[in-house]
């Protein structure tokens, strides 16, 4: 199925997908996952940032705080990624972690019936997206020290102690 996202992903997402998928399968395996939950986690990391197609360029590469609004407009990204998931025919659970991955509290319908499992693997997802993006350098900034960027994952509510020994660990 992945060449049907080819075109959706630009060579800087696809790159930071497969380090996102690379430290989900390792936070998963430090923890002791069923290897099903590994590679489920691994897909969802290699494509969680597809719906970013639909955000306007001029926003994503934005050298600036972002507007009130066009944050709005870069949270949604999860939504499209779901929808366009699910329009590609990718299992459910992939899907629902594609839409989850930025937490609980960010845009989600109240119509999407999310399964019970979602719960327990999207933190991995989140917490490896967070810890990639701080480390990475970006046009707003320049990657983060491993420490500062645990520092801030641990002050998120939905990352557990575990996760973050995990990445502590991982990322030497």
């Amino acid at each position: 199925m992945r060449h049907k996202t080819d075109h959706f992903l630009t060579k800087e997402w696809r790159l930071h997908g497969l380090k996102v998928s690379e430290l989900c399968k390792k936070i998963a395996l430090f923890l002791i996952l069923d290897k099903d939950y590994v590679e489920i986690l691994s897909e969802a990391g290699k494509i969680h940032d597809i719906g970013k197609f639909y955000i306007p360029e001029y926003v994503l590469n934005a050298k600036r705080p972002l507007s009130l609004m066009e944050r709005m407009v870069v949270d949604m990204h999860s939504y499209y990624g779901y929808m366009q998931l699910l329009e590609f025919g990718y299992p459910d659970i992939i899907c629902q972690l594609v839409l989850m991955h930025h937490g609980k509290k960010r845009y989600r319908p109240d119509n999407i019936q999310i399964h019970s499992l979602i719960y327990e693997l999207y933190p991995i997802l989140l917490a490896a997206d967070m810890y990639d993006a701080l480390r990475s350098d970006r046009v707003y900034r320049q990657a983060m020290e491993k420490e500062q960027a645990l520092s801030i994952l641990k002050d998120h509510e939905e990352i557990s102690e575990d996760i973050l020994c995990a990445l502590s660990v991982i990322d030497n």
